[in-house]
């Protein structure tokens, strides 16, 4: 890993400065006490996830005013490209153990890699594309500008041999909101089962 100059360090202060001022700022205009600390707990889970960190666990016992021997944190942490995921989790060991040193604790990691990144081939991304353009094909599919997180168990097959991810909306409506999955109202609208079907058989063909 390069060392840091007291150039770059100094870069790298101007450049997240703006925001680190803004979270003071919240911080200070919603003071809270002891056991009430909502808004904090939502503005850390926001900044932690704008960084791909979400920790979705923490847990140090249920006794009201004491010092833990110990404390579990759980979470996940997600990137768009396996090398930037190797620099996080080099980060992320460096940092746990350096802060856990200088508050004189012991830190101990387990990580788990979890799922590869989902890339789409780009010839294959191109032969959906034109697929996707054919009169034949009824429900005319819209493609999706933003990178997603999501995780994927097909993903494993993309660092093997080519490979192309799309997804089969549910909602017919363009205006009314779908229930999320993993929601207690989620259905699953058995009319994308024959769109499936139908985008399979073109690319087949094609």
């Amino acid at each position: 890993m390069p060392i840091a100059t007291s150039n770059s360090i100094v870069s790298l202060i101007n450049e997240h400065l703006q925001t680190v001022v803004a979270i003071r700022r919240v911080l200070h205009a919603h003071p809270q006490i002891l056991f009430t600390t909502e808004c904090t707990s939502k503005l850390i889970q926001y900044e932690l996830t704008q960084l791909a960190l979400a920790f979705v666990d923490i847990y140090a016992g249920t006794a009201l005013q004491h010092h833990p021997e110990s404390a579990n944190l759980k979470g996940t942490a997600r990137t768009l490209n396996m090398d930037t995921r190797a620099t996080t989790k080099a980060r992320f060991f460096e940092l746990v153990k350096s802060t856990a040193k200088t508050m004189g604790c012991r830190a101990q990691i387990t990580w788990n890699d979890g799922y590869p990144v989902t890339n789409n081939d780009p010839a294959e991304a191109c032969q959906m594309t034109q697929t996707h353009q054919q009169p034949a094909l009824t429900t005319k599919p819209k493609l999706v500008a933003e990178t997603s997180m999501g995780g994927e168990d097909f993903s494993y097959y993309s660092p093997a041999m080519p490979a192309r991810f799309y997804l089969i909306g549910l909602n017919e409506s363009d205006s009314k909101p779908y229930p999320e999955l993993y929601t207690p109202t989620f259905d699953f609208n058995d009319k994308a089962i024959g769109i499936g079907m139908e985008m399979m058989y073109l690319l087949a063909l094609s």
